[in-house]
């Protein structure tokens, strides 16, 4: 028998502790790395520096948030400080091979944003397993790293953006603080991410689908219709600022879309391997998952689909990362059963409390 179990206890709090930190920043190292590494800054309609000025084309000059941040720091940093690291940095050939743009300080500001977000990541999944499931402590711990390894596959191919990492956090935060009904800071998330890209409207959509069956029809209906105002006045706000950019609102693709299917054959491949990957483990014990998951899954892949059709590539797969929280909370019932942890069996109706049923 143990003489000092709150000694005890502490200590294995401080090695828990210990253990994340280390595991997720080595987790966010690595993903930041590979973001930066491969297929990012080589879109000339959406250059780095020309998306920090707010000089790039539409659409993507539209993503704003992070681009403004890091103008804003950028404006208010002494110009002899931003000229003596930018001197630094030019000066050493490795980093220059990686950066691939002169304004190599809004980059560096830029950086630790990324980090930041690739950071905050696994923590919101830990908080979201443990929402939407009854498991054991290490499995809504170590469960996040293996998220991350998997949201690199959605990084093999395609351009890498600006806004990306800002996009994958806020969504994320989104749709865990819609499943805890913290409708407050729901609101605040939702206008950053409003400000960051258009796909937080998909962020609408789940609100109704965890709320309907547990509000009254028309509160959730003037939720829904404040969440549409926000929406439409940022978007109405930032394509005003933009008007003088090159390029048009979206990209409409639908009738060459076939022909750029069979000249892109290798992604396409690709694509349908990872589908079929993520299907699997998705797809395994469906009907026993959450529904609001289920629901929200389809929703938003259902209409990121739609749009891919329309306006962009069915088999970009980085367009696909608002999903991404919700496909890696499906699958984690099936990695937890392949490593035989039982104890998730009551998830599913913890869930339907916490949810919907």
């Amino acid at each position: 028998m143990n003489k000092f179990p709150l000694e005890a206890n502490a200590r294995d709090k401080y090695l828990r502790v210990v253990f994340l930190t280390v595991s997720y920043v080595a987790i966010a190292s690595l993903v930041s790395f590979f973001f930066v590494n491969y297929h990012f800054n080589v879109h000339d309609h959406a250059d780095f520096s020309d998306m920090v000025a707010g000089r790039a084309y539409k659409p993507y000059v539209n993503r704003m948030l992070v681009p403004a941040i890091v103008r804003f720091i950028s404006s208010v940093t002494p110009g002899e400080v931003k000229d003596s690291v930018e001197a630094g940095l030019r000066a050493n050939n490795i980093l220059q091979s990686h950066l691939r743009t002169p304004n190599t300080f809004e980059l560096l500001v830029w950086l630790p944003i990324m980090f930041a977000s690739f950071l905050g990541l696994p923590l919101l999944l830990r908080s979201a397993i443990r929402i939407f499931y009854d498991v054991p402590s290490i499995v809504s711990d170590v469960a996040p790293v293996f998220g991350m390894l998997a949201l690199t596959l959605f990084m093999v191919t395609y351009d890498h953006y600006i806004y990306d990492p800002a996009t994958l956090l806020l969504f994320t935060s989104g749709v865990v603080l819609i499943a805890s009904r913290r409708n407050t800071l729901f609101y605040c998330i939702f206008l950053l991410a409003s400000v960051n890209k258009e796909t937080s409207i998909l962020l609408i959509g789940l609100f109704v689908l965890c709320n309907v069956r547990q509000m009254r029809l028309s509160i959730v209906a003037a939720h829904a219709s404040v969440q549409c105002a926000i929406w439409l006045v940022v978007k109405l706000g930032i394509t005003f600022a933009h008007q003088g950019n090159p390029g048009s609102v979206a990209e409409f693709h639908l009738y060459n879309h076939t022909l750029i299917l069979l000249s892109h054959w290798k992604q396409v491949a690709y694509f349908i391997v990872a589908v079929f990957f993520f299907g699997v483990f998705v797809g395994h014990g469906w009907k026993a998952k959450p529904r609001f998951l289920r629901e929200g899954f389809l929703l938003v892949a259902g209409a990121q689909i739609l749009l891919a059709v329309l306006f962009g590539f069915i088999e970009e797969i980085r367009a696909y990362y608002e999903s991404f929280p919700l496909l890696f909370l499906l699958a984690v019932p099936t990695i937890v059963q392949l490593v035989g942890v039982e104890s998730m069996v009551a998830g599913a109706d913890r869930t339907n409390r916490v949810v919907s049923k």
